[in-house]
C-alpha cells in the first residue's frame, strides 16, 4: 500500500506545523501495486476476514464482482485467519485461478474466481 507514496513529495515544516503533499513527476498509478486490483485491511480479529476498502475501477475482483465492503474469509479455500502477516507482507505467490471466498454485507457467502497473472507483491 506504500507505493502510491512514490507518486508524491512530502514537505514537512516544523516550523508552522505543516504538511504538504504535491504530486511528482513519477509516472505510474496506485492500481499497477496490486495484481487484483483491490486494496483490503486485515480485520480478522473482529470480523475473521480481509475487508475490502478499495477497488479499481475494471480492475480484476471488480470484474469478479467483489465489491466494497465484502470480508474475505478465505484465499482457494484457506482461511485468511491462517494467513501470517509476514506471509502477506511477503507475497502470497498466487498465480492463473484463484478462488476468493467472500462475506457479503447481508452474511451471504459468495466465492468468486478472479485470474492473476503474476504474482501478488
Amino acid at each position: 500500500g506504500n507505493e502510491i507514496w512514490s507518486l508524491y513529495d512530502i514537505v514537512l515544516d516544523p516550523v508552522s506545523s505543516s504538511v504538504w503533499v504535491k504530486r511528482n513527476e513519477n509516472q505510474g498509478t496506485y492500481a499497477q501495486s496490486s495484481v487484483t486490483h483491490m486494496a483490503t485491511v486485515d480485520r480478522t480479529d473482529i470480523c475473521g476476514g480481509w475487508i475490502v476498502n478499495g477497488l479499481y475501477k475494471g480492475g480484476v475482483a471488480e470484474q469478479a464482482g467483489i465489491e466494497i465492503g465484502d470480508i474475505i474469509v478465505a484465499i482457494n479455500n484457506r482461511p485468511v485467519k491462517e494467513i501470517t502477516w509476514e506471509e502477506q507482507r511477503k507475497g502470497l505467490e498466487l498465480q492463473g485461478e484463484t478462488t476468493y471466498t467472500v462475506q457479503k454485507p447481508d452474511g451471504q457467502i459468495v466465492s468468486y474466481t478472479l485470474f492473476i497473472g503474476k504474482q501478488i507483491i
